[in-house]
């Protein structure tokens, strides 16, 4: 008798739900896919960035020579080669393996054009050759060998049905 009990409140949810409240499981809410787009994009512009900063020191540190070999111009190529799969691993995209890649290049091809000084950065040398074409190389292989996580011929378009199993 000295125990007090709490009426019970209806509950008028139970067994139905409201239109305002269903939402699907799948779909992130909206500010957590723009938060995801910002954090998408500023990883794929520091990976840019690497590869701008790989391609300036190694444009400044390719030409050293180890008994004839240019071993610093094959490290250096070895080392890229290594940025851009992990790159591409790390963010399963082609893109994520080619975006340091533009930076290189972009850093590379710029050090080896000649200014009207005469001056230029990556010389036209057995270092220089094995720097930049070795590295063209590198990129071309990085790319092709980076497996996407879903191949961009059937991703599926923002607004669009989705695509049939």
């Amino acid at each position: 008798m000295g125990e007090s009990q709490e009426p019970e409140v209806p509950d008028h949810t139970v067994g139905r739900e409201s239109a305002d409240s269903v939402e699907e499981p799948s779909a992130p809410p909206a500010r957590s896919r723009r938060n995801e787009a910002f954090l998408t994009g500023a990883v794929y512009g520091m990976l840019f960035m690497l590869g701008v900063m790989t391609g300036f020191v190694g444009g400044f540190q390719h030409g050293w020579y180890l008994g004839g070999v240019p071993a610093s111009a094959v490290g250096l190529v070895l080392f890229l080669f290594t940025v851009l799969l992990w790159a591409g691993w790390s963010m399963r995209s082609k893109l994520a393996a080619f975006t340091p890649a533009a930076g290189w290049l972009i850093v590379s091809f710029l050090f080896s054009t000649p200014r009207g000084e005469g001056d230029l950065v990556i010389a036209a040398n057995l270092a220089g050759y094995v720097y930049l074409y070795g590295g063209a190389l590198m990129v071309l292989a990085a790319v092709l060998l980076t497996k996407s996580a879903r191949p961009w011929t059937t991703r599926q378009l923002p607004g669009s049905d989705p695509l049939p199993d």
